[in-house]
């Protein structure tokens, strides 16, 4: 285990001593691809903005292009500055500070501030530091921060998975993250990210999602529109289940989980909307009312969510998307036989779960819920 730029020599033998397992919070984190070397994004949004203003305006401002920040971000200094928060147990404060134009944590319970180097999330629902070791022979040591910042909690609590996991020595700090996965970590928050011999190369990062990464033909459409042709690649040519894969490229696929897994109990999997919504009876029925002519069959992630946009907080709007099909005139669909159409589906069918003490998701299995029924 090698240790970061900032362990005195001194610490590092204690720390060698102490240092306890790390939550394996990153255990189901995809193999995005067996390449370590992605290629670098051929078309840049820049070119994409020429044609399409509008979309690439929204887009600057959604949670997908803001998904990774350094940590002498303007943002980042304006959000973390000064945040402070006591964890029980262990009886242990955290804070952060801007130290020349960089944020820093500290802990009570080690000796030394450690730099923030990433931070990781748009702050729609949290952000999380992380600290990462110097270039060196081995791989690239990333070390998830105990805190993270949450948009619900107006402040600093405990990192989602590290539920009695603050240890001694750097463990005090975060847990630290094996290659593989930490990788994978940079790989679903940016655009372009490569590594060598285990050693990511963040000289050459792009952070942040850019058209290019989901939108697979770009530098063909480029081309094409170039030409003044553009009957190129649409997502909306893609099958239900494929448009969702494409999605579970980083939000998780069910192939992520073992099959004991994949049940609605599991509160792990409120975290990750593409592998429940597949799961689920309006999905599955889809391919049933195909054959159902005037019927409006099209369930995957983007029926709810435009993905170049900040996703809608009102629950009106979801409830308009239920009765896109589940509407008396929608054929080969049943109305709603509880309520009123005018009724909150949402509140019945995809509620907020709490999956830890303070962090609630909204759960995508579209079932009557459980926690609903009196």
């Amino acid at each position: 285990m090698r240790f970061f730029r900032w362990v005195p020599l001194w610490l590092a033998g204690i720390a060698l001593a102490v240092i306890g397992a790390t939550f394996p919070l990153w255990r189901n984190v995809l193999r995005i691809s067996s390449s370590d070397r992605p290629p670098v994004a051929p078309v840049s949004m820049a070119q994409c903005r020429d044609c399409h203003f509008q979309i690439t305006r929204d887009y600057m401002a959604a949670a997908h292009w803001n998904t990774l920040f350094r940590g002498n971000a303007p943002k980042v200094l304006a959000r973390f500055a000064d945040q402070k928060t006591r964890i029980d147990p262990p009886g242990q404060e955290f804070a952060f500070h801007v130290h020349e134009g960089n944020l820093w944590i500290k802990t009570d319970a080690y000796p030394a501030p450690l730099p923030v180097d990433w931070v990781f999330g748009s702050g729609h629902h949290g952000q999380t530091s992380v600290s990462v070791s110097p270039p060196s022979a081995g791989p690239t040591v990333v070390l998830e921060h105990h805190v993270t910042l949450f948009a619900d909690r107006a402040g600093l609590g405990l990192t989602l998975g590290h539920i009695g996991k603050i240890g001694e020595g750097m463990a005090a700090v975060g847990n630290e993250l094996p290659p593989d996965p930490a990788f994978n970590c940079f790989k679903c928050h940016t655009t372009s990210v490569s590594r060598e011999s285990g050693q990511i190369d963040f000289t050459r990062i792009q952070p942040g999602i850019d058209c290019a990464r989901c939108h697979a033909q770009a530098a063909k459409h480029a081309a094409a529109a170039e030409r003044g042709e553009f009957d190129t690649e649409h997502w909306s040519k893609l099958t239900p289940r494929a448009s969702v894969h494409r999605c579970g490229e980083c939000h998780r696929r069910e192939e992520n989980f073992s099959t004991r897994d994949l049940r609605p109990e599991n509160l792990e999997l409120v975290r990750f909307a593409s592998v429940s919504l597949i799961q689920t009876a309006c999905f599955i029925g889809q391919e049933r009312l195909k054959a159902i002519p005037g019927a409006n069959s099209r369930l995957d992630c983007m029926t709810c969510h435009d993905p170049h946009r900040q996703s809608e907080t009102d629950p009106a709007f979801y409830n308009r998307k239920c009765l896109e099909c589940h509407a008396p005139e929608q054929p080969g669909l049943h109305p709603c036989r509880k309520e009123a159409p005018t009724s909150n589906c949402i509140a019945c069918h995809l509620p907020k779960v709490e999956v830890e003490p303070g962090i609630r998701f909204s759960d995508h299995w579209i079932r009557v819920h459980p926690a609903t029924v009196p």
